[in-house]
């Protein structure tokens, strides 16, 4: 044994009360990319991705449905004869159905392949837009019975 003692000390880092990182610990990159790289990725479902691209393919046939009813509303204006009937309400009635299911079919298609691409469930996006499309056609074709009746 040589005559000097050991001595074992700590270190600064065990010392600190504050909630930051240590000086010698902090990594270059910033704190946003540390924490995105610490954070767990999700795991892609094919379920949900087919299932969400069906329903979108539905969405998108119901809409041209909605169009071609929405054109077949414009044999309404038959009822008035002379102008007995508001024509602007029927015509707005008419636009109503015709344009709404599509800006519904664009913003599911816009919503689901943002829910795709962050990896959350989308399947539901295409079904909430069908029920959409329905009431936003027959809030077009009731504009329409609007204008017929209220002579």
């Amino acid at each position: 044994m040589s005559g000097k003692k050991q001595v074992y000390t700590l270190g600064p880092e065990t010392y600190r009360i504050s909630s930051e990182p240590p000086v010698a610990a902090a990594s270059s990159a910033p704190a946003r990319e540390r924490d995105v790289a610490a954070a767990p990725r999700r795991r892609r479902r094919t379920w949900d991705l087919w299932l969400t691209i069906s329903l979108l393919v539905l969405l998108a046939a119901a809409s041209v449905t909605a169009s071609v009813l929405a054109v077949l509303l414009t044999y309404a204006f038959n009822a008035c004869g002379s102008g007995a009937c508001s024509r602007d309400v029927m015509n707005i009635g008419v636009w109503v159905s015709l344009t709404a299911p599509w800006i519904a079919f664009v913003i599911a298609l816009a919503l689901s392949i943002v829910l795709l691409i962050v990896r959350r469930l989308a399947f539901w996006v295409p079904l909430a837009s069908f029920v959409l499309v329905v009431g936003l056609w027959n809030v077009g074709a009731f504009i329409v019975w609007a204008g017929v009746v209220g002579s």
